[in-house]
């Protein structure tokens, strides 16, 4: 059999005539590194290094040590991305994506960029009192910083936002008579401390419905539900609960394209779409929302996603296959699904999106 090179390992769609790799990947690898600061070179100790592997598979933490290393052993040959959490403080998370794990040892240093921290109190417009638990997120033009949470007194402290110009965005939670707000502009430095970027939120409307199973029609229960809006407001976000129920509360006036999107609380998952039970943007009904009203009703039956499951063996000896890559490639590639064999060669893609699907299997490692 023939090894897929390494950069294949990270490609969305590997070339069936792309040259093979000179010897095969082995059965497990390790990605280790260093985590520095960009602008000293010391080392960035106790900070926290997530590594993921494709939509819900397998994930990974540790923290650095105090010379800021790190290593990841014994893990499945794959695509991986990293995350880099410091301590609280200036500097700035770091994500790495495309990390072609495929030799026995990759390395992947990161320098971490020298940020700001950004501080400040949420009130209301009417009475002057201090918000609690509204979720404070500062946006660069690439990254952001955050979301970081009122306390009792209104108070926040946003840690590691990126240098240059952001803008910094309150999201109500509790308080649905209150509207998300967008603050100015912030041109920021690194290094830089900046007190005194304070909110004052008006009055706002809201939007609430119930989702359920198109299948069972029952209730689904941890289910995300975001209003856009047709101008260039804030966004709202919400959760069902138990019941299916949701409210999306602080929405200025305006009008609002509704998606329900995501995995329920008991790990079912669901094909994206837009109220009125529509597939696409362009089609979906517009929600009206009034300061001060709710627009109650606007509720949502999901599709439930499907599985495909199956086993690889070789076709001379009949023998399971391990470490195969197996991708179910959809119309649209942004729904594309992948996993890795196991010691018996079985494997389950979960996820998919109704309709023909490509189902490719991709040799990892010689058999």
């Amino acid at each position: 059999e023939e090894a897929l090179d390494e950069q294949s390992l990270c490609d969305p769609e590997p070339q069936e005539d792309a040259p093979a790799a000179t010897r095969a990947t082995p059965a497990t690898v390790s990605i280790s590194g260093r985590v520095t600061r960009n602008d000293t070179g010391a080392a960035v100790e106790d900070a926290e290094v997530h590594l993921s592997r494709g939509l819900d598979q397998e994930s990974f933490d540790l923290t650095t040590d105090s010379d800021g290393r790190y290593v990841f052993e014994d893990i499945q040959p794959g695509c991986y991305a990293i995350i880099i959490s410091p301590k609280p403080g200036h500097l700035v998370v770091q994500q790495i994506d495309q990390i072609s794990a495929a030799g026995a040892d990759t390395t992947v240093d990161a320098e971490l960029v020298v940020g700001a921290v950004v501080s400040g109190k949420v009130t209301r417009s009417d009475t002057g009192a201090p918000v609690a638990n509204v979720g404070v997120t500062v946006m660069g033009a690439i990254s952001s910083a955050g979301p970081s949470t009122t306390a009792a007194d209104g108070t926040y402290t946003v840690y590691g936002v990126p240098p240059g110009t952001v803008t910094t965005y309150f999201e109500v939670k509790d308080d649905a008579d209150l509207a998300n707000k967008w603050g100015p502009e912030l041109n920021l430095t690194a290094g830089q401390t900046l007190t005194g970027n304070d909110a004052n939120l008006d009055a706002g409307g809201a939007i609430s419905g119930v989702v359920t199973d198109a299948t069972t029609g029952l209730p689904i229960a941890g289910f995300g539900v975001v209003a856009q809006p047709d101008g260039a407001g804030a966004y709202g976000f919400g959760e069902t609960d138990d019941e299916g129920k949701y409210t999306i509360a602080g929405l200025p006036t305006e009008s609002y394209v509704v998606s329900f999107s995501g995995t329920s609380a008991d790990g079912a998952r669901y094909v994206h779409q837009y109220y009125n039970n529509v597939a696409d943007y362009e089609s979906a009904e517009r929600v009206s929302v009034t300061v001060g009203e709710v627009a109650d009703g606007i509720d949502a039956a999901v599709v439930p996603t499907g599985t495909i499951t199956g086993v690889v063996t070789r076709e001379d000896t009949g023998a399971p296959l391990a470490d195969v890559r197996v991708e179910a490639r959809a119309a649209d590639p942004r729904y594309n699904i992948e996993t890795i064999t196991d010691a018996d060669g079985r494997y389950t893609l979960s996820g998919i999106t109704p309709g023909d699907v490509q189902v490719a299997f991709s040799v990892l490692a010689s058999s």
